[in-house]
């Protein structure tokens, strides 16, 4: 997402998430057809200031790449914070034409008025024709502040690892739960499978079905936890609506037990079968590295 994709298959990828005080990175590599990744936390000694240069985290970041020899491998990074804003938008058929100037229009509302000179969007359609009722397209559309966009272009380059993509959340956990669920659900390809990510600042929502993202919601984990699984729990309830209840479960991946007491509650409200992912034995992975690790599996691409 936003303009710069791996336009090639690559047997060696970073994957980081960037958080306000330390980098997720997982290094994903590829040997006699097997999937390797490394995961390394990074704990920063200043929080991310993008208005200066020559940050420490540079120098920080630098030394872990020369201790792994990560020199030169491509990078996806991604961040729950808002300097990515996204937004799903339904849209009925249109031309290309006609859906980019509905998307500079729904922008205008969302950004500052002169986003176009200091934002960088971008934007792809996320299914045809899914809604049947509607018989139109869903589109996300994504942006960044340029200034940060160039910051993190600047800490990447001098640390020694080219930045090859920026991409979402929702696209990141996307390829996390199409690699792990197929280690648990061989039917994960041709089932809606929805996945609850809750993390340290962010709360995710998303639905996949054919490698499709069909549901992408993400919100900022602020107020009480009935609050956040009130608004989670709306979500699925529209979602199973508009679908007509075309979903086969929901898998949640919770960092820090947040939601440990609701798991009752969501089964019972929508009736959909849910799994506890964070502690499954079939999936030998810290959850917290789940958004660095789908990165790395998948780099930019859609």
């Amino acid at each position: 997402m936003l303009k710069l994709l791996f336009n090639r298959y690559s047997h060696n990828r970073l994957g980081i998430e960037i958080c306000k005080n330390m980098f997720r990175i997982v290094h994903c590599r590829l040997k006699n057809n097997s999937t390797i990744l490394k995961e390394t936390e990074l704990f920063l000694t200043h929080e991310i200031d993008f208005s200066i240069n020559n940050h420490p985290a540079t120098e920080q970041l630098k030394e872990v790449v020369n201790i792994n020899q990560w020199n030169g491998i491509t990078t996806a990074v991604t961040t729950a914070s808002e300097c990515i804003f996204y937004k799903v938008m339904e849209l009925p058929m249109l031309k290309m034409s006609e859906i980019k100037e509905t998307i500079k229009w729904e922008l205008h509302h969302c950004l500052p008025d002169n986003y176009q000179n200091d934002y960088v969007i971008d934007w792809y359609i996320m299914n045809r024709n899914y809604y049947a009722k509607s018989n139109g397209v869903k589109v996300i559309v994504g942006a960044m502040k340029l200034d940060i966009m160039q910051c993190w272009h600047r800490i990447f380059k001098e640390a020694g690892i080219p930045l090859m993509a920026i991409n979402i959340v929702p696209e990141a956990l996307k390829s996390w739960l199409i690699y792990y669920g197929n280690k648990i659900w061989p039917d994960i390809e041709v089932i809606p499978t929805a996945l609850i990510h809750v993390g340290d600042e962010q709360i995710n929502i998303l639905v996949v079905n054919n490698n499709n993202l069909l549901l992408a919601r993400s919100f900022q984990r602020v107020g009480s936890p009935d609050n956040c699984m009130s608004e989670a729990n709306n979500e699925f309830i529209n979602y199973l609506s508009a679908s007509n209840n075309n979903l086969g479960r929901i898998g949640i991946l919770d960092e820090n037990h947040y939601w440990k007491d609701y798991t009752s509650f969501l089964k019972k409200s929508l009736q959909v079968p849910i799994v506890n992912l964070t502690a499954n034995s079939s999936i030998e992975f810290n959850p917290k590295f789940a958004v660095a690790a789908g990165l790395s599996l998948k780099g930019g691409n859609r």
